[in-house]
């Protein structure tokens, strides 16, 4: 199914015929941060004026950095945090300490304004990237569910007047590949234009099996293409349609025991050797239509995942346990929405900017897995299978409008609200031989209302700065665990939280510097946890806990040092507390203690340098310090992950579109677990380690 739809794109981008020459992109020389354009609030807006606490990544910034997926871009924004295992499948985004590694995210994750509603599919390839917007803190009146912690989005390229090419392939140690192609240009000028793009990227593995002969496990080999085509039939319309694949062939989990790991990193000891493979599809179809006084936006899109899992379940050099996992995902998404294309005046000191809309989506997840417990586990003579089939169907609908007031040229009150109802049916179906063959053949049905506020209050002390403050209430709908049953419970309920946000911006210098900064608090109710089962070995579920805490507070600068130099940082410092809750795996309360996977802090600083040599080259550098503070993996703070530094350094030269790098990857070679769970057999916890020292050069060639 993929590779069809892949060279139907390939097909249709074929037939636009042979490519004139290419002109020359003209350099940017637009402010470091205060001018940039974001559409936060589902409009255009300059990021200083946008009462949001927001960090947005352009192209320039993406490539410069050599960022490929979020997995890399998180490090750069306040507060943020990606929880993911060795493969490109299992991706949690954590903002202000709130996500998600099962059930729906607790971050949603956007491109081109279309949601992507499982963690199985966020961790895309960044290929011919226009920006990437991070909203912190809720987003739920103009975005819905799904949005506790806040919302990422991925805005892409549109083509252009002009052809243009941007070709490349980077080189590096652990055999590391990564050739890139992004072509667009004018089909008719005026009128239509068109983009196609693909990046095969592949390298062995960082860690090594020593019971299986030091095979290679986390390895990559990933194939990713985008095509796009616009039309501007008339000044009034734009219509844009694109397509995009990745599909993913992932080595094994490498998850293994911590003690053991820390003594002996990237070396593990399992007797089996696992897998993952993903596949995704994604179209969709935007329309705008400016009218008199009004824009017109809509958008309809699906979405497909197929994934295949295959893991050694135990962790361990002993055949006890495997598992194999299959999913299936398709979505359907459709938003119409309006909002005014100018300020309305209400009077000489009152004037309204308005936004209206419906979205309507439906989810669809097919979800198989066999736990085998292998003979050397039960001394019998065959495998013993525990067998899960759960089947959901969700639908959702959400109303929702904003209408902004403005005071004297100085004073902004935001009005926003939506109401969202989520529908969802699952079919459940286990067969447990480790049971003496249980059966369970179960039909769920459950309903879920919310109406989600918000209300904001900025005040502009100049043109250049302002101050804002907000309250908004959140939610994630409940649902129901796939696998727990019968020693579990099949339903949760739905979360729901409010939270405040004090914060200022300001742009300086002319332009050249860009300052920002935000204290914020949330509470939430009925907060969603993954809880290790007791009774069934490698299984989790989620389940209501007390409620809970975040506090803390976000600060961002960049400025243009001189002509040569560009420094940019950002510093994020988190507080997360438990509420009364009775820990369910060891039995303590843990009222106070830290959220696990919430890093107290975290921080970067940056600095860009870029000159010429002789008037005919350019010469260029990055220079990156990232930090992260600790990270405890349990709920009873028993074990964490300390505090650790990554240096990373790119530099290189450019001449006629020519570009030539040479780059290291985390420099001192820091030894880190950004990720580690209770062992499945064992006592104790298993851990992936953090990517080691990596270096490379790369060669591009842009027109």
């Amino acid at each position: 199914m993929f590779y069809k739809k892949t060279l139907l794109l390939f097909a249709l981008f074929s037939s636009l015929g042979q490519l004139p020459a290419f002109a020359q992109e003209d350099e940017d020389d637009a402010d470091v941060k205060a001018a940039m354009v974001v559409t936060a609030e589902k409009r255009e807006e300059a990021i200083k004026d946008v009462p949001v606490s927001i960090t947005a990544l352009s192209a320039e910034e993406l490539e410069a950095s050599g960022v490929t997926t979020v997995r890399e871009a998180y490090r750069y924004v306040p507060n943020m945090h990606v929880s993911a295992f060795s493969n490109k499948r299992t991706n949690s985004t954590y903002i202000r300490g709130i996500g998600s590694g099962q059930g729906d995210p607790a971050v949603s994750v956007y491109v081109d304004g279309v949601p992507l509603l499982s963690i199985s599919t966020t961790n895309i390839d960044f290929l011919d990237m226009e920006r990437m917007e991070v909203l912190r803190g809720p987003q739920g009146a103009l975005y819905g569910r799904n949005t506790i912690g806040g919302l990422v989005h991925y805005i892409t390229r549109e083509p252009g007047e002009d052809f243009q090419l941007n070709i490349g392939a980077e080189f590096g140690d652990y055999n590391r590949t990564r050739t890139r192609l992004a072509v667009d240009g004018p089909i008719s000028k005026g009128k239509a234009y068109f983009s196609v793009s693909a990046a095969l990227d592949e390298r062995d593995g960082f860690t090594e099996n020593d019971a299986l002969g030091g095979e290679d496990v986390d390895y990559r080999d990933g194939t990713f293409i985008r095509g796009q085509l616009l039309f501007t039939p008339s000044d009034s319309w734009k219509i844009r349609l694109t397509a995009y694949s990745q599909e993913d062939d992932d080595g094994g989990f490498v998850l293994y025991s911590l003690d053991q790991l820390q003594a002996n990193p990237f070396h593990i000891n399992h007797d089996y050797v696992g897998s993952t493979e993903r596949e995704i599809f994604s179209g969709s179809l935007s329309a705008t239509y400016a009218g008199n006084g009004f824009d017109l936006n809509a958008v309809v899109s699906t979405n497909e995942m197929d994934s295949s899992e295959f893991t050694d379940l135990d962790f361990n050099p002993f055949d006890i346990l495997r598992r194999e996992t299959f999913e299936e995902e398709e979505t359907t998404y459709l938003e119409l929405r309006l909002n005014s294309s100018e300020p309305i005046e209400i009077s000489d000191t009152v004037q309204m900017n308005w936004i209206a809309g419906v979205s309507s989506v439906d989810y669809t997840l097919d979800h198989s897995e066999a736990n085998e417990i292998r003979p050397a586990a039960t001394g019998l003579p065959f495998s013993l299978i525990d067998s899960a089939a759960y089947d959901l169907d969700s639908t959702g609908l959400g109303v929702f409008g904003q209408v902004s007031f403005t005071f004297n040229e100085d004073l902004d009150l935001d009005l926003g609200l939506r109401f969202a109802s989520d529908d969802r049916q699952a079919d459940i179906m286990i067969v447990a031989q480790t049971l003496g063959g249980l059966v369970e053949d179960t039909s769920l049905d459950e309903s879920y209302d919310e109406v989600l506020p918000r209300l904001g209050l900025t005040y502009r002390m100049s043109e250049e700065s302002s101050l804002y403050v907000t309250g908004a209430k959140s939610y994630r709908p409940g649902g129901y665990n796939l696998n727990t049953a019968p020693l579990g419970p099949y339903v949760y309920d739905a979360e729901t939280g409010d939270s405040f946000e004090l914060g200022a911006k300001s742009s300086l210098n002319d332009g050249n510097a860009f300052i920002a900064g935000a204290l914020f608090f949330s509470s939430w109710d009925d907060r969603q946890l993954s809880i290790p089962s007791a009774s069934l070995p490698g299984r989790f579920y989620l389940d209501n806990v007390a409620d809970s805490e975040t506090s803390g507070m976000e600060f961002e600068f960049a400025t243009r040092l001189n002509k040569h130099w560009d420094l940019s940082s950002g510093v994020g410092v988190n507080f997360t507390d438990f509420g009364d809750y009775i820990d369910t795996t060891t039995g303590l309360n843990v009222k106070g203690n830290t959220l696990p996977t919430a890093p107290n802090s975290n921080w970067h600083l940056v600095l860009s340098h870029n000159s010429k040599i002789a008037e005919a080259y350019n010469l260029f550098g990055r220079f990156e310090y990232i930090g992260t503070g600790h990270a405890y993996y349990d709920n009873a703070n028993t074990t964490r992950q300390g505090q650790y530094d990554l240096f990373n350094a790119r530099l290189g030269v450019e001449r006629g579109g020519i570009r030539i790098e040479a780059f290291v990857n985390n420099a001192t070679d820091e030894e880190y677990w950004p990720i580690a769970i209770p062992g499945t057999i064992a006592p104790g916890f298993v851990a992936r380690p953090g990517d080691p020292q990596t270096f490379g050069v790369g060669i591009s060639y842009r027109r």
